[in-house]
């Protein structure tokens, strides 16, 4: 389980997901929060097409899980 102290943090204006976005070709302004349990989803558009961003923070460092998922 996700302490609350790192889902307020991974959360808070969204600058983690924004600085791993950074790392594939995406639609502008599509990143959105998705929801945050033992991990962080976004969803985003490339092309007009869904893709999911999934990735886990624990203490002070970020275990990254890249997970690109398209939506059929």
């Amino acid at each position: 389980m996700m302490l609350l102290k790192n889902m307020v943090r991974g959360i808070a204006d969204d600058s983690v997901a924004k600085q791993l976005i950074q790392r594939w070709e995406h639609d502008t302004d599509t990143l959105k929060f998705w929801r945050a349990s033992s991990n962080f989803i976004y969803e985003f558009k490339r092309n007009a097409v869904s893709y999911f961003l999934r990735f886990v923070m624990k203490r002070t460092t970020i275990s990254i899980i890249f997970k690109l998922s398209l939506i059929l």
